[in-house]
């Protein structure tokens, strides 16, 4: 009945809410209080592979704590935290080898990376960047990498790249502009009017090279005609 009073003690690793040996469990309108006698308490005073706390920790059912393993290593499924459960730790306090990536198995031609780093765990990034005159696939200067379970996310990659010219009295025609281009793509420009290409056109095509542009894009004016060349 509700007032109704019983003394009890919780079996081994378990103790009731209050943290003492012996506690009350009463009968109230809302039913038993507390609600859940004994509650799990979890040890924690080693870690395989990882940095022991300084002294013993006990925590009650529910509490969460942090821990450090070693490098290399982590909780299973690549956790940093365990939870005191009602069956004990979870995951247990055991760290294990995990999943690593290397930059010797992956070579960035007209790159490199730029971190000093050698190995990165799993689901971390690292950073590469292209030489001067090179561009990702995205038209950056700079990309990152994820180490997955399967390896590296991707194969970097850097792009020989022909930054936008300089027109002289003339324009990139429509369809052929942009910031930067790739090797052996093709710029077409057209003249301004009252200018003609040297090849007495409006119009003109320069090829991004392994060098450079093939040309420079300029007119000249009909007025003035093209500069006379010596033999």
């Amino acid at each position: 009945m509700v007032g109704q009073q019983f003394y009890y003690y919780c079996d081994h690793y378990y103790v009731p809410p209050s943290g003492n040996y012996w506690a009350s469990l009463r009968c109230t309108r809302e039913g038993w209080s507390p609600k859940i006698p004994c509650l799990r308490q979890c040890t924690f005073n080693y870690l395989e592979n990882g940095h022991n706390p300084y002294r013993e920790e006990k925590h009650l059912q529910g509490k969460t704590v942090k821990v450090s393993c070693f490098k290399g290593f982590s909780l299973q499924n690549n956790q940093n935290t365990m939870t005191c459960t009602e069956n004990g730790w979870s995951p247990p306090p055991k760290c294990v080898r995990v999943k690593t990536c290397s930059k010797s198995d992956i070579n960035i031609e007209n790159g490199y990376f730029s971190e000093s780093e050698f190995t990165y765990p799993l689901n971390t990034q690292t950073q590469y960047k292209c030489k001067s005159g090179y561009v990702t696939e995205d038209g950056e200067t700079s990309g990152s990498l994820t180490c997955l379970q399967s390896g590296w996310s991707a194969q970097p990659v850097c792009i020989k790249s022909c930054d936008k010219p300089v027109f002289e009295n003339a324009r990139a025609k429509s369809g052929s502009e942009g910031a930067w281009f790739k090797l052996n793509e093709e710029l077409q420009y057209e003249c301004l009017q009252g200018f003609e290409s040297p090849g007495g056109n409006t119009t003109g095509t320069i090829v991004c090279r392994a060098d450079g542009w093939s040309d420079k894009p300029t007119c000249y004016g009909l007025e003035t005609g093209f500069p006379s060349v010596e033999n």
